[in-house]
C-alpha cells in the first residue's frame, strides 16, 4: 500500500497547486477516501507535508538535473518530480521505489514520453546527489539557510535582519518540525486533571501543556473528532500561545468584550470560559461563512455568552463602548509555517505592507470602541516586525491615552523578543506557534500619557 500513500501525497500537492487548497484540508480529504494503514497514512503525510515545506529547495535541485526548464513542465509533472526528489534526498526509502513509483505516476497520469523524461531526471539525481554544490554557510549564509532549511530567500533575509542570524536559523529549523496537537480544556465543563485521567485511561498518550494551565498535549494524535471529550465540548484544539491571548485580555465576570476578526471562534469561546459564562462576548467578523464557524465553535463548546456580529471591524461601533477588546488581526501567518506547510511559498513580501495598513485601521477602530480604563489586546500569528513591534509602537506614539500593559500577566512567560507591552512566542523557544501578543491600557479621560 506504499504506492497508495504516494498517490495520496501527489493528490494533495495537485490540490494545493491547482486549486490553492490548504494542505491540511486536502490531506484529510484524500485520506478519508482511502483505507490506508496507520503507517501508510503517516508516510503519505510525511511525503506531502515534507515536499511542500522543501518545495523551493527541491526546485533548485531539480533544475540542476533537468534538461528542460522547470517552468516549461506541466504542474502535475513537476509535483511528481518534487515528491520523488524529496524521498531521494530526505527520506529513508529505497531509491528504486521512489523513482519507479514516480515513473508510474507520470505514465498513468500523463503519458509515456513524460514518464521517460521523469525517469531520466530522477536517475540523474541519484547519480549526482552527493556532488550537489550547496551554497557555503560561511560565504553566503542567507542562501545556505534558505536552501538547507527550506525557506524562501526573501523571508530568510527578513528574519536575519529582524532577529539576527542565530535566532533566524533556529526558527527556520523549528518551522520544519511537525507541531504537537494541543487541546484546551473547557474549564466550565471539566478540569485538566479529569480530562488527562480519562484520556490516559483509554490509552491516549497525553501530558500537561508547558505554559497554560488548561492545556494538554497529545503525544500521538488520532482523529480529533473521535475523542469523546471533543464531541462533548470539553476540549478544543488550540495552540498554547493562542491560549495566552485570551489570558492577556483577562476578562472579568460581567464585562462586555469585543473580539474583532473573531473567526473561527476559539478565542471568543475562551474569553467566555474565563468569565465563567457570566459575561458577554461580541464576536465580530466581516465574512458570513466564517462567522458561521464561530457559531459552530461556541455552540459545540456550550458558550451561550458569545453573540456573533457580521460587520466590518474597521468601522463597526457597538451600542456602548466595551471594557475590553481583542483584535486578533489578519496577518502574514509567518508564525504558523510549521502548521501550514504550503504557506511559506504562497506568501509574498509585497503582501505585508497591505496587511500592515489593514491592521492599523483595525487598531484605530478598536481604540475608538474601548471605554476609558479598558484593555486592548492586539495579536497576530506572524513573526514580522512591521506587523507587530512597529505596529504597536506606532499606535502608542499616536495615542497618548494608551499605555503599555503586561501581556504575560501571571503566566511568567519570557521571550528573547519582548518589549514594553508586547511579547513574541517563538516555535524554536516555546515549542508553540509564533504568536505575537500586545496589551495596551486606555487611561482615564482626564489622564494622558506624557
Amino acid at each position: 500500500m506504499v504506492a497508495a500513500a504516494r498517490e495520496v501525497a501527489l493528490d494533495v500537492l495537485v490540490a494545493v497547486h491547482s486549486r490553492e487548497a490548504y494542505a491540511n484540508l486536502a490531506l484529510d480529504s484524500e485520506l478519508s477516501k482511502q483505507a490506508l494503514s496507520q503507517r501508510d497514512a503517516a508516510l503519505a503525510t510525511e511525503i506531502a507535508y515534507g515536499t511542500l515545506r522543501a518545495q523551493g529547495t527541491l526546485d533548485w535541485v531539480l533544475d540542476r538535473f533537468s534538461t528542460r526548464r522547470l517552468a516549461e513542465l506541466s504542474p502535475a509533472l513537476l509535483d511528481i518530480l518534487r515528491l520523488a526528489a524529496y524521498q531521494i534526498l530526505y527520506l529513508d526509502v529505497p531509491d528504486h521505489a521512489a523513482v519507479n513509483e514516480a515513473v508510474d505516476q507520470a505514465r498513468g497520469r500523463l503519458h509515456r514520453g513524460v514518464a521517460s523524461y521523469a525517469n531520466a531526471v530522477l536517475r540523474s539525481l541519484l547519480r549526482g546527489r552527493e556532488s550537489i554544490a550547496w551554497p557555503s554557510r560561511e560565504r553566503d549564509f542567507e542562501a545556505h539557510l534558505s536552501l538547507v532549511r527550506w525557506h524562501p530567500a526573501w523571508l530568510v533575509r527578513k528574519w536575519v535582519s529582524e532577529l539576527g542570524p542565530k535566532l533566524a536559523e533556529e526558527l527556520c529549523e523549528a518551522d520544519n518540525a511537525p507541531p504537537a496537537l494541543t487541546l484546551r480544556v473547557n474549564a466550565t465543563r471539566a478540569s485538566r486533571d479529569e480530562v488527562l485521567e480519562a484520556l490516559r485511561g483509554r490509552g491516549v498518550e497525553a501530558e500537561p501543556g508547558r505554559w497554560m494551565g488548561e492545556a494538554i498535549r497529545l503525544k500521538r494524535a488520532g482523529a480529533l473528532d473521535d475523542l469523546p471529550e471533543y464531541q462533548a465540548g470539553t476540549v478544543y484544539a488550540q495552540d498554547e500561545a493562542s491560549m495566552a491571548v485570551a489570558h492577556a485580555v483577562d476578562p472579568k465576570p460581567g464585562e462586555t468584550v469585543a473580539d474583532l476578526c473573531a473567526a473561527p471562534g476559539g478565542k471568543a469561546a475562551h474569553l467566555s470560559e474565563l468569565m465563567g459564562g457570566a459575561g458577554s462576548v461580541l464576536a465580530v467578523d466581516i465574512n458570513a461563512s466564517r462567522l458561521r464557524l464561530v457559531s459552530q465553535t461556541v455552540g459545540r463548546l456550550h458558550e451561550a455568552g458569545v453573540r456573533t456580529v457580521q460587520a466590518d471591524a474597521t468601522q463597526w461601533r457597538p451600542e456602548e463602548k466595551v471594557t475590553r477588546v481583542l483584535l486578533d488581526a489578519p496577518c502574514s501567518g509567518l508564525g504558523v509555517l510549521r502548521r501550514r506547510a504550503e504557506l511559506r511559498w504562497r506568501r509574498r513580501p509585497e503582501d505585508i505592507p497591505k496587511l500592515v495598513e489593514l491592521q492599523r485601521r483595525l487598531l484605530e477602530n478598536a481604540a475608538a470602541i474601548l471605554a476609558p480604563g479598558g484593555v486592548l489586546v492586539y495579536s497576530t500569528c506572524a513573526i514580522s516586525k512591521p506587523e507587530n513591534q512597529d505596529q504597536v509602537e506606532g499606535f502608542l506614539s499616536a495615542h497618548a491615552e494608551f499605555e503599555p500593559g503586561d501581556p504575560s500577566g501571571d503566566l511568567g512567560i519570557e521571550s528573547p523578543l519582548a518589549g514594553p507591552g508586547w511579547l513574541q512566542f517563538l516555535p524554536n523557544v516555546h515549542d508553540t506557534d509564533g504568536i505575537f501578543v500586545a496589551k495596551m491600557v486606555k487611561l482615564a479621560k482626564a489622564t494622558r500619557r506624557k
